[in-house]
Formats: C-alpha cells, structure tokens, sequence
C-alpha cells in the first residue's frame, strides 16, 4: 500500500478486520489512532485467549504485557530525555493495567528520571534503570536503557521455556 488510506481500505475488505476498521474514516485516519484501535483489538482477544491458557503457559504467554510496559517505559524516556512530557500519556485497556505491575498512576504524573524509577520499584525494570540513573548532567542515554530494556525481556522468555518445558516442546 502507498498510504494509510490505501492501507484500511484493503483491510476493511476483509472480515477479520472489517469489524474492528468499520468506524474508521479511511480518508481521515492517523496513524497514532489507527494504532490504538488495533492495540485495544489485540488486548481484548488475548483477554479472551488467556482464559483458555494451562496455568503453566501463563508466564510465557504474559510477555505481550512485558512488551507494552517496555514499550510505555521509553515512550516516557524519550518524552523526558526531549523535554515533552506533556506529549506521554498512558492510554492502554483495563486488561493491561490489571496485569501490569508498573504503578500506571505514579507513572502518568512522573517529571523525573526518579518518579519513573518510583513508579517501577516493584517490577523487573526496576534494578537495570536505577542502575542507569543519569549523573550529574541528567542527560538519558536512551539507546542503552533501550538495549538493558529488551535485553532483559528476551532473556525472560528464555528463562520462562528453559523452566517450564522440555523436549520438542522447549526447542
């Protein structure tokens, strides 16, 4: 597709998406809205979904939350390190904000490097950022905290296989 236009009209020809697109302008979209009409889709069938989840495969099939709360941490870096905080905002559904255990509140008001770690201090995020504070300049070295970030993530979900499964399974 050349546009995002071009884009919604091919998927509203299709039924898997028509329902979801129905209510869309194609003329008129954003991207940013196209986005979060498909991120609140995805988080109401993965709802669904995780009702059906064997308790063991729970761990592993949370990591789409992890991905958004990462993806949500260096939204608010990148707003801070620009000096923009009033363009973040923590617009997720009530799904990801029950299973999420960053302090969505205390994050929205943060201003500081320190208000974002404060929000973070019961999660697995908590000890690499806090261990990235800023020095004295308070410049945010975001290509590293983004690198520590995802780092972290996929060695989780190799941790999570490597404990849970075995076999043709694991690999």
């Amino acid at each position: 597709m050349h546009s995002l236009s071009e884009l919604v009209v091919y998927l509203k020809r299709y039924p898997g998406w028509s329902g979801l697109l129905s209510s869309i302008d194609e003329y008129n979209v954003r991207r940013g809205y196209l986005e979060s009409v498909i991120k609140r889709s995805f988080f109401q069938e993965y709802e669904r979904l995780m009702h059906f989840v064997p308790e063991k495969d729970k761990e592993l099939l949370s990591f789409p939350i992890r991905q958004n709360e990462i993806e949500l941490i260096l939204e608010f870096l990148r707003c801070l390190s620009l000096n923009q905080l009033e363009d973040f905002s923590v617009n997720l559904p009530a799904f990801f904000a029950k299973h999420s255990k960053i302090k969505l509140s205390a994050l929205q008001n943060a201003n500081t490097y320190d208000e974002l770690l404060a929000a973070l201090r019961k999660t697995g995020y908590y000890g690499a950022l806090s261990r990235l504070a800023p020095g004295e300049d308070r410049q945010i070295d975001y290509n590293t905290r983004e690198l520590v970030l995802w780092q972290n993530f996929y060695e989780s979900i190799l941790s999570a296989i490597k404990e849970n499964y075995t076999g043709e399974t694991r690999a």
